[in-house]
């Protein structure tokens, strides 16, 4: 932060010594004996410094740090010569630009350029092109490389990646186990994925891969290899309930070969008829490992006042279709022929997700079911069920920051325009009065 406030600082009190020198009424008591003393002392110290980091950089600098042993010593050495080549380019760009801006003010002050307008003009061009090419370092044009180029090169679409994309279903994830998945960000780039990485994860969500989502995995990986049938894989696949009440249709292990398809899921959203309600997180936890979640919602009694005495019984007849999915909005149609609970392949997280039931908000009604995911209660007939992801705070800052931008833009605009009129009205003003003189 200190870093920061000194560079405003010098930058400010440039401009405001700049004003000064360019203000007539401010510098009267100065004489141009005096003003010329302290350019060639301002000159003398900070150009004479740049000059001799140019001449002799390493009188004053080894270009070389701690770190550098672990390299070798042809790699270290050619390191060092590019330091000091930069070091020095860059001193030289520093001198010019002094050696510039003084000689415009030497003609300032000695009035051999009478129309100040142009040293500001001056001035300012030459702040534009060393910002320019400085953040040009940093953010250039290789960092405006479309898509196809930057990313697509990163992640290479497979013979697995285009199975699966024949899919065109809505609500189903991918598991890939030919890579790290929690770690793995391929899978996440082409399909919803049950893993892939963040640096910030949702602590609930990782609490349940920790304590439950490892073991089906493992159970998974021990056992895949010995299955000799449909049924025994089917067996098999139905004993992963936290996969398949996430959705994993399909299991990637080989990038070159078809997904493994899961015919156990549970699909976008499912009814149960039974609620079993317990105490706390660990109880939950604990649940999850003894219940069939198919036909079970395993519910925390903090949700006990949204559901008091409601007791679902699924009935045949009754349907929920997911018609819409993208990062921000899921829409379900639902037809039930009764009073019902449906729960949700899709994590439970109450800030920022509205939730409406035929456009009316419905989102004190959410619940949330087997530690991770949706719930809802669905009153007989026919609805529309909507949730939409809407980050208040987020879009509040985006709006203030968009707002404050454009009051600066036009706070700039406005100094500039009013310089301008200054600089053509005040000769206009001289001439009038020498007129009526």
């Amino acid at each position: 932060m200190i870093l920061v406030l000194t560079s405003f600082i010098m930058a400010f009190y440039g401009f405001y010594g700049l004003n000064i020198l360019t203000d007539k009424e401010k510098n009267k008591p100065l004489d141009k004996k005096r003003i010329n003393r302290y350019l060639y002392i301002s000159v003398g110290i900070v150009g004479g410094l740049t000059l001799l980091f140019a001449l002799i950089p390493d009188v004053f600098f080894s270009f070389a740090n701690e770190r550098d042993d672990v390299l070798p010593a042809e790699l270290l050495s050619a390191l060092q010569s590019d330091r000091h080549d930069m070091f020095v380019a860059d001193a030289w760009r520093s001198f010019g630009f002094i050696a510039v801006t003084a000689v415009l003010l030497w003609l300032i002050i000695n009035e051999k350029l009478k129309q100040q307008q142009y040293l500001v003009m001056a001035i300012s061009l030459l702040v534009l092109f060393d910002l320019w090419n400085v953040d040009k370092r940093y953010l250039n044009d290789n960092n405006f490389e479309e898509q196809s180029k930057s990313i697509g090169q990163q992640y290479a679409f497979t013979p697995c990646d285009a199975t699966i994309k024949q899919d065109v279903s809505l609500g189903y994830r991918v598991l890939n186990l030919a890579a790290s998945p929690f770690n793995d960000a391929h899978t996440s780039y082409f399909h919803h994925s049950i893993g892939g990485y963040h640096g910030a994860k949702i602590r609930r969500y990782q609490e349940f891969v920790d304590s439950v989502m490892m073991n089906d995995l493992s159970k998974f990986s021990m056992k895949i290899n010995t299955i000799r049938s449909d049924s025994e894989q089917l067996a098999l696949m139905s004993s992963l309930q936290s996969l398949n009440m996430l959705n994993a249709k399909y299991f990637i292990y080989n990038y070159q070969s078809a997904p493994l398809l899961n015919p156990a899921i549970f699909g976008p959203a499912w009814f149960v008829d039974t609620i079993k309600m317990v105490n706390n997180a660990d109880e939950e936890i604990q649940a999850f490992k003894t219940t069939d979640v198919k036909t079970t919602a395993i519910i925390n009694k903090e949700f006990a006042q949204q559901i008091q005495n409601f007791r679902p019984q699924h009935h045949e007849n009754s349907s929920v279709i997911l018609t819409h999915k993208d990062s921000k909005t899921v829409t379900y149609t639902i037809n039930v022929a009764k009073d019902e609970l449906v729960v949700f392949s899709e994590i439970f997280y109450p800030r920022y997700w509205k939730v409406s039931m035929d456009d009316k908000d419905c989102s004190p009604n959410l619940l949330r079911a087997n530690y991770i995911l949706r719930a809802m209660m669905v009153p007989q007939g026919q609805h529309t069920l909507h949730f939409e992801f809407v980050p208040q705070p987020w879009i509040n800052a985006r709006r203030v920051s968009m707002g404050s931008s454009i009051l600066i833009l036009l706070l700039m605009l406005g100094a500039l325009g009013y310089y301008i009129y200054s600089c053509y009205k005040k000769p206009a003003q001289k001439e009038n009065i020498a007129v009526q003189k």
